[in-house]
């Protein structure tokens, strides 16, 4: 087994309805329940695939330094063969040809060893080695690095079923019989939600080799690898390991949102819905596993708790249908008229600046497998960094990256504050990094050996509003034949609506807003093959459409 199992879940729901008058117009409702997740198998079957065989085969072969001086072909380099008779490789095999996969491929016979023997070796050998990555000086004064480390998957065997806690409370009101009013709190609590930390991820700064506390075995070299592997809390035990990725309860969620809608059925041709949603979406993954992401510090996975992906803040729809009166008229001109509307209007949606490149934090993160990268640090208002058509503004070394940016100096006045003063760890980094700057706000490199401030979708793009109408005309022919002719109008007004940006500080397009599927707008090429809008309700468009009822 995994994982102990979990025997003691109670899952109760309750609702209730109140008739607050007795006439049916004002009516109360509320309700709550508990439900779980239940964890099937394939849930540690696909897990493994990524991390477990796949990684450290019982085949391979492990290959460390002990802790006298590394030297190579001596007793003090430990070399290990799998007990096992399991590898990952992949063989490529051409499909036709005087060397494709034909009968008897790889047999064990004279023709077909290279070597003239029947003893050509298994047709999938063991080549899979697991190290500890150290690079060292051998006897004869070579510099010789041992296989990198291998990474796995550890279960936690305390591991509990996730749950959802939800609640609702509302009320439904009747103006008149026709038009109707409700408002409704919604709220729900996710506990115990599967994620991944790496529990062997070495502590903060242990990549910075200025640092007393990287104690290298003799004659190894000193350099951020290898004080980082060295200093992995599992490294005594297993040197040949890097990450280890245990599946565990270590995510939660939290969403709060008042609801409210305004209902005019069928009347004197009009009828119309009004919702306005403010609600607010918390966690620290907004999918399963972290949506395969890994903590920025995975000692403290909770810090990644913040606003949803998919958190809109606020969010107003109205969808109204018009019948107009008809009047008697030469080919029914002044008759079958109908106007149809909808209007979206919503806040932005949260956005993260990452730092997939760059190992600050002296933990090797930025290079694990799914790793979410690393923070900045941020001083100012967030809404400054709103995500649009073009880049934020980049500074590095006292230089704009674009000229044109006459609104700040050369030497940027909120960068160097943010990184603070000269001879400073931050200012270092300020240094290597740069800055980016807009409005009142920076955004810099943490210190050396730090993790920076600037949380997990605190910025937001610049929000989405579109309008489409359509007009439709009904002819008669006949008492059972109808023409339908309809004029559709997607984004009448042709508002853009930028996309989410591209959120890696290391792109000289940082903060611009991007499209993958440009192909399908035609606005490929030029651009990177990207496009700042949305696909759908970008650019204005018009569709025209005949239908014949009968």
């Amino acid at each position: 087994m995994a994982f102990h199992g979990d025997h003691n879940n109670f899952s109760p729901r309750v609702g209730f309805a109140w008739d607050v008058s007795g006439s049916g117009k004002t009516v109360i409702r509320g309700g709550g329940s508990i439900m779980y997740e239940q964890l099937p198998y394939s849930v540690f079957i696909a897990v493994g695939n990524q991390l477990g065989l796949n990684q450290v085969p019982t085949g391979a072969t492990t290959i460390v330094c002990s802790t006298n001086p590394c030297v190579n072909g001596s007793s003090t380099q430990v070399t290990t063969v799998g007990s096992g008779n399991i590898d990952v490789l992949t063989v490529n095999v051409l499909g036709s040809g005087p060397n494709g996969l034909t009968k008897g491929w790889q047999n064990q016979n004279t023709a077909a060893c290279v070597t003239g023997s029947t003893a050509c070796g298994p047709v999938f050998p063991t080549l899979h080695q697991c190290g500890d990555g150290l690079t060292f000086t051998d006897a004869a004064s070579f510099v010789r690095t041992d296989p990198f480390p291998c990474n796995t998957e550890a279960v936690d065997p305390s591991l509990r079923a996730p749950y959802v806690g939800a609640w609702s409370l509302g009320l439904q009101r009747a103006i008149t019989n026709n038009l109707s009013v409700e408002v409704n709190y919604v709220g729900n609590h996710g506990t115990k939600f599967l994620g991944f930390a790496n529990i062997n991820q070495p502590p903060l700064g242990s990549g910075n080799t200025n640092l007393a506390s990287c104690i290298l075995p003799a004659g190894t070299a000193k350099n951020a690898a290898n004080c980082e592997q060295v200093a992995r809390p599992f490294f005594s035990k297993f040197p040949y390991l890097g990450q280890i990725d245990r599946l565990s309860n270590v995510d939660h969620s939290n969403y709060n949102g008042l609801h409210a809608t305004v209902t005019e059925r069928p009347s004197h041709g009009l009828s119309f819905l009004a919702g306005y949603t403010y609600a607010h979406a918390l966690d620290n993954a907004s999918a399963n596993f972290g949506a395969n992401f890994l903590p920025v510090d995975s000692s403290h996975p909770a810090a990644l708790y913040g606003s949803s992906d998919f958190d809109v803040r606020h969010r107003f729809t109205l969808t109204t249908s018009y019948v107009l009166p008809g009047m008697k008229s030469p080919g029914q001109i002044l008759q079958g008229w109908q106007l149809n509307s909808v209007v979206t209007l919503q806040t932005g949606a949260p956005w993260t600046a990452r730092d997939a490149s760059n190992d600050i934090s002296g933990t090797g993160q930025v290079s694990e497998l799914n790793s979410f990268g690393q923070l900045w640090n941020f001083a100012g208002n967030p809404s400054d960094f709103k995500s649009g058509p073009n880049a934020l503004p980049f500074f590095l070394s006292g230089t704009p990256a674009n000229p044109a940016d006459s609104a700040y100096a050369i030497n940027n006045s909120l960068c160097t504050a943010a990184a603070g003063a000269p001879g400073t760890p931050g200012y270092t980094s300020l240094l290597n990094f740069g800055c980016y700057a807009k409005g009142s706000s920076a955004l810099v490199a943490p210190a050396a050996g730090t993790l920076g401030n600037a949380g997990r979708n605190i910025f937001r793009d610049s929000g989405f509003k579109n309008w489409d109408v359509s007009v439709i005309k009904d002819i008669k022919f006949m008492e059972r034949l109808t023409a339908q002719f309809r004029a559709e109008f997607f984004n009448v007004l042709n508002h853009p609506n930028f996309a989410s940006p591209i959120n890696l500080v290391t792109s000289p397009l940082f903060g611009r807003s991007t499209q993958t599927l440009a192909s399908s707008l035609g606005t490929g090429g030029a651009n990177g093959g990207r496009n700042p809008l949305y696909q759908v309700g970008g650019p204005r468009s018009i569709q025209l459409a005949l239908k014949l009822q009968f």
